[in-house]
């Protein structure tokens, strides 16, 4: 039977006797696990921060820069994750528990295969891409130790990012959210003791947070391949569903996958290209930028878990030939991100110089970052409808709809507005917060325009 929902026990509706009274609480149910889940990678990106932070300025510049290239390494596999997520929601609303099952199989060669690549190619690489973002010397060195550290990391990461994409997919959002929980506890723990010693553990500096790092990804992916293996809700995972190689449903991922993937990746580049115009004015201007980032990353949280919600309702129900249940569940999904995400936007406008001034006590610093969060604080509202929109885009196939918008919004509004009000005319970090605000604003005008049309209620995958 095609659920909406977790395992055996759970309170999922059937996506066939799903009704319109049933909605809020499935919505709710389904995007609370992944604010919890994506809070928790939130929150261990800072500690982890704060903890390299305490060994010097070289090595917390050492590892942020290390993070950058791992991240866009990260981002790159949601050429699979989204691909998987959409392939496997269709089918498990079309009840063919068997093909979703085959398209785990799939993600998890894929996953495997490109691990091992990107391992490969980031561990004899690794200086060449410090030098890239122009380290100094003793940055790059220390950066060297921690890309090669977390190199051997990106296959569990990967099989990690695979399986819990196909949990979601099935309407199963717990478990990614308690393996995540589990990952990010491990990871503060052996940050710690690997990083400055104890308990037996060496003090390896910035080496251990990069060993740290990969020893609790290869927890969560196994943790993940030990549920898929021993079967959870409707998935069960099997070799003989991962070999010989299936280029039929490999190509229905990817041909899903690649927008979202490509979108991705241009989005960091592009966010790079930003971060340079805001480094360009300032040392405490940038840092300010950082540290509202940070603040920002939390805050924008519940429009992910939302998100992900319309992404499975919507793939589950096209394919079990419901669009109008698809299209019904976005819209809620919006409305509810819009109403978390404008009080968000109230707290960091009236709150953001309490909030900053945990990272830092330079006063200057946190007026700055004060002021760049009131002034994301306008952003926050059409932030949730982005971000539900484009999931539910994406749930149903529409991928290069999304990458298009994405795509235009940042590189054709954000950057050159940025450029032109933050320097050209001369008003600093307003003029480029606010260039990010606009381009935010258009995208959700857009991507609502996009789904109101239904195009995406006949795309076939």
């Amino acid at each position: 039977m095609s659920e909406t929902g977790d395992s055996e026990g759970s309170k999922a509706i059937p996506i066939e006797k799903l009704t319109k009274a049933d909605l809020p609480r499935t919505v709710l149910r389904l995007a609370w696990p992944v604010v919890l889940e994506t809070t928790f990678f939130g929150l261990g990106g800072i500690i982890n921060t704060i903890l390299v932070g305490r060994l010097g300025a070289s090595a917390l510049a050492a590892v942020g820069l290390g993070q950058q290239i791992e991240f866009m390494v990260q981002v790159s596999f949601a050429a699979v994750t989204v691909g998987a997520m959409a392939v496997v929601s269709r089918h498990v609303g079309a009840k063919e528990i068997k093909e979703a099952n085959r398209a785990v199989g799939q993600a998890m060669i894929l996953a495997v295969i490109l691990g091992l690549l990107f391992s490969l190619l980031l561990s004899v690489f690794a200086g060449q891409a410090m030098k890239l973002l122009r380290g100094r010397p003793e940055v790059i060195k220390l950066g060297v130790k921690y890309i090669r550290a977390v190199a051997f990391s990106f296959m569990p990461s990967f099989i990690f990012a695979a399986g819990s994409s196909c949990f979601r997919g099935a309407g199963n959002t717990r478990t990614p959210m308690i393996v995540m929980g589990t990952v990010t506890i491990c990871n503060i723990i052996l940050g710690y003791l690997l990083i400055y010693g104890g308990l037996g553990f060496p003090s390896l500096g910035v080496l251990g947070a990069g060993v740290g790092a990969s020893i609790s990804r290869l927890i969560g992916a196994a943790a993940v391949l030990v549920l898929l293996i021993r079967g959870s809700g409707l998935l069960k995972y099997r070799l003989s569903s991962s070999w010989p190689f299936d280029m039929t449903m490999v190509r229905r991922i990817l041909r899903i996958g690649l927008p979202a993937g490509i979108e991705q990746i241009q989005l960091q580049l592009a966010m790079t290209v930003y971060t340079v115009i805001l480094s360009i004015l300032g040392t405490k201007i940038y840092a300010a930028h950082a540290i509202a980032m940070r603040i920002e990353g939390l805050a924008f949280m519940p429009g992910f878990g939302f998100g992900m919600a319309a992404m499975a309702l919507v793939g589950q129900s096209l394919g079990a030939g419901r669009p109008e249940l698809g299209e019904m569940a976005a819209r809620l999904a919006r409305k509810y991100a819009m109403i978390v995400m404008t009080i968000v936007g109230v707290i960091l406008f009236f709150f953001g110089a309490g909030m900053a001034s945990i990272f830092i006590s330079d006063l200057q610093v946190i007026a700055l970052s004060a002021l760049g969060l009131k002034i994301w604080a306008l952003a926050m509202p059409m932030m949730g409808t982005s971000n539900t929109l484009a999931g539910g885009l994406r749930g149903a196939g529409d991928t290069r709809w999304v990458l298009l918008i994405m795509t235009g919004c940042i590189w054709l509004l954000r950057l050159p507005l940025a450029y032109f009000l933050a320097l050209a005319i001369h008003l600093g970090p307003v003029g480029a917060w606010s260039a990010a605000v606009l381009d935010v604003n258009m995208r959700g005008l857009l991507l609502w325009w996009r789904f109101s049309r239904g195009g995406w209620k006949k795309i076939k995958i």
